[in-house]
């Protein structure tokens, strides 16, 4: 073997080898890249189902808030400044439904069944507050609760796949 062939083996030899490393960090610092960005949507993700799930809780505790405030309301026609009061909260609490209401049906998307669901669940709740029979109220409340307990659990489901 005559030595410019043995040189250009090895030139050949250094030039793959050299190539294979540019490939090999060149991935790597893609994997990390895209790994990165990744972890940085999880979080991202994740921020937004925790306000989600609080801003969920918020609007069921305003529900029975307000329903208080409605029976002090049927209950008080004969006590003008108690009844002006009563409707004065009745109203600030219908408002903080509302913004409640506004944020998840912003935050969620629906063209997806569940969620769709649970925001006719909470426009229900928003628009008929005392309902005539005390089981169907309970019945609404807990329907809002599974639903969306079933939002979340998809939502946190959907993060552990991005990850």
């Amino acid at each position: 073997m005559s030595a410019q062939l043995a040189t250009l083996i090895a030139a050949i030899i250094a030039a793959v080898v050299s190539l294979i490393a540019a490939a090999a960090s060149f991935y790597a610092v893609y994997y990390q890249s895209t790994r990165s960005s990744r972890l940085r949507l999880a979080e991202f993700r994740r921020e937004w189902i925790e306000v989600l799930r609080i801003k969920m809780a918020e609007f069921l505790a305003i529900h029975f808030q307000r329903d208080s405030v409605s029976t002090l309301i049927n209950g008080s026609f004969n006590d003008t400044d108690n009844l002006f009061e009563s409707t004065k909260k009745h109203i600030e609490l219908t408002t903080s439904l509302g913004e409640r209401l506004s944020y998840v049906q912003l935050s969620l998307n629906s063209s997806e069944t569940a969620h769709r669901e649970l925001i006719d669940i909470m426009y229900f709740m928003v628009n008929n507050p005392l309902p005539e029979v005390e089981k169907e109220y309970q019945r609404v409340g807990f329907k809002f609760t599974e639903k969306a307990g079933e939002v979340l659990k998809s939502e946190w489901t959907r993060l552990k796949q991005e990850m």
